[in-house]
């Protein structure tokens, strides 16, 4: 049986500039973490207005939250499930932190949320410090989103009828 296909997604560097100077430009654990969660949460709602288009209205009108907006992309199968699963560990974690005065995240916490994603738990078991933790993740996690916004313009230019 042959190996699927993985396309060649092509990153808009403008996005992946900016998520290299988001990810280097601090130290502290707390950031990073905040910056994960934020870049995901980002690309959740990309993912959402892309898949929803014009019918996205009402739902910014409701100001989602994090944990509501992964819901949506999960019932939308927007992202493989332990993808899903991996984001929801990450919300917890941030939730956790940000919810605890003076909490920073560590190893094991982060772990736990890399922990859904085998092919990442793998390559990062040498990873020592939650800094470097989170950049891999983030990087990793670039790769499904990026997949999902090539699946999403694919169905797309399939449901547009011919000129």
């Amino acid at each position: 049986m042959d190996e699927p296909k993985i396309p060649d997604v092509q990153i808009e560097k403008a996005e992946q500039e900016r998520l290299f100077e988001q990810l280097y430009s601090e130290n502290a654990t707390i950031s990073f973490l905040l910056k994960a969660h934020l870049y995901s949460e980002y690309w959740l709602d990309r993912l959402l207005a892309e898949h929803l288009g014009r019918k996205r209205e009402p739902l910014e009108k409701l100001r989602l939250r994090f944990s509501q907006k992964l819901s949506l992309v999960d019932s939308f199968a927007l992202l493989p499930p332990e993808c899903v699963r991996s984001l929801r560990a990450l919300n917890k974690l941030r939730n956790d932190c940000v919810h605890t005065f003076n909490t920073r995240p560590t190893m094991e916490d982060v772990r736990r949320v890399g922990a859904e994603l085998v092919q990442f738990r793998q390559a990062s078991e040498g990873i020592q410090t939650v800094g470097e933790f989170l950049k891999a993740y983030m990087h990793f996690l670039l790769g499904f989103f990026s997949a999902a916004k090539y699946d999403l313009d694919q169905r797309l230019a399939a449901a547009k009828p011919s000129q």
